[in-house]
């Protein structure tokens, strides 16, 4: 997983009804012999004061929903610790813009045969913070519990001291003054992030979740997937991230697990309390109908494109953004102009200008009118719009220049499928 951080309720409801998940037992760790992950069923201890979930699904959406569940529906004195591991996949804050943070033209050749990456997807969670970058090589992990419980520190710390049991080559974890895990390493000294959090704070919970870098085989790729090529173009409003070095600690899965879990069950009393550690499986989770009320928002485009904050594309320098822009790729026009203002996908604002020679300069109208019809996420042909019908017959010795506009704002702006 890579990180980049931010600059910068429900009550309680009886798990009876609605969290009929069904667990497995697996087998024991060999880290201080602590119990196995138990066969057990979560609506037989609704009011447990303590509580441990491993999901054993790599589905991001359903992890994320699953969590979701348990902060709105885990007693409100309750306090939780939920592990799990994602596919591939960029996770951005609720508040950030997916142009502005991922390449997607990357992501969307990453489904090629010839591409060295697997398909990536991209998933919005709901609390806020930077984007990160999240595969097999990393756990996540997350705690819910009352808000006086609630420090930015805290459940961080709780993870340094599990990575300070493990054997960890030349580095040292802390938590850094922005509330990340950082591990400095003496031989060259330097310092890098190994996880990053991100909160949720409810009426009656607070949600603290955060990954941890431990063994991702993408580690060099995730610096070309979190640069986006629109990133010079772009003045957005919401969280930007920002840019650190990051490396694996380089231990496994299963020994981070169990040591998190060691230190989460001292910190509160775990080892007197006869809970279960429970394992949630995929099928199951699906079954609850709030969870799959969750999957179904968190893989809509209108949540991962269209809860994009208000944000302005330009070509162009211009007075709120006087910002020297980047050269336009080879095959644009030289004075091409092109800059509209999106909030949620709808574009509010456009103007083109130099997309058409000056004896066609009214068809720029056009293609504003065009665009105006559609929300920004919704387009997957911008030639579509570059050169509607009415345009197209009108000006045929420009359409080569826009049709080269066209591939370069779709590989920008088109939605992965």
């Amino acid at each position: 997983m890579a990180f980049l951080a931010p600059r910068a309720g429900r009550g309680h409801s009886v798990l009876r009804r609605n969290f009929q998940l069904i667990f497995s037992s697996t087998s024991p760790s060999t880290h201080q012999q602590r119990r196995p992950f138990s066969q057990t069923q979560l609506n037989d201890i609704p009011t447990k004061p303590l509580q441990i979930y491993k999901s054993t699904s790599s589905d991001p959406y359903i992890n994320l929903s699953i969590e979701h569940h348990l902060l709105q529906h885990s007693h409100p004195d309750s306090t939780v610790l939920f592990l799990y591991t994602n596919r591939p996949c960029v996770v951005i804050g609720r508040n950030q813009n997916p142009w502005l943070e991922i390449n997607l033209n990357l992501l969307r050749r990453a489904t090629s045969d010839e591409s060295p990456l697997p398909r990536v997807d991209i998933v919005r969670r709901r609390s806020g913070g930077g984007t990160v970058f999240h595969d097999p090589g990393n756990v996540n992990w997350s705690v819910i519990c009352p808000p006086p419980q609630f420090d930015r520190d805290k459940h961080a710390e709780m993870v340094v001291r599990a990575l300070r049991t493990l054997s960890i080559a030349n580095g040292t974890p802390r938590v850094n003054e922005r509330h990340d895990i950082v591990l400095d390493i003496e031989n060259p000294k330097s310092t890098y992030k190994i996880s990053g959090s991100a909160y949720k704070l409810t009426r009656q919970r607070s949600l603290h979740h955060g990954t941890c870098l431990l063994s991702s085989p993408f580690l060099k790729s995730i610096s070309g997937i979190l640069r986006s090529p629109a990133a010079g173009y772009i003045k957005a409003r919401g969280v930007e991230s920002v840019r650190s070095p990051v490396r694996n600690v380089g231990i496994g899965n299963d020994e981070f697990i169990s040591a998190v879990v060691d230190q989460f069950r001292g910190m509160y009393g775990g080892h007197e309390i006869s809970e279960s550690d429970m394992l949630v499986h995929e099928e199951s989770a699906l079954q609850v109908p709030n969870i799959k009320k969750g999957l179904d928002e968190l893989t809509s485009h209108e949540w991962i494109y269209g809860q994009t904050p208000l944000f302005t594309f330009s070509t162009h320098p211009t007075e709120d953004d006087p910002r020297p822009r980047p050269p336009l790729p080879e095959g644009l026009p030289e004075d091409l102009q092109i800059t509209f203002s999106a909030r949620h996908g709808q574009i509010q604002e456009a103007s083109i200008s130099g997309l058409f020679s000056p004896s066609h300069a009214e068809l720029h109208d056009q293609v504003v009118d065009e665009l105006f019809k559609h929300k920004l996420h919704t387009i997957t042909n911008w030639e579509d719009i570059i050169l509607p019908p009415s345009v197209k017959s009108a000006a045929p010795e420009d359409h080569l220049a826009a049709r080269n506009v066209a591939r370069w704002l779709e590989s920008i702006f088109a939605p992965l499928q």
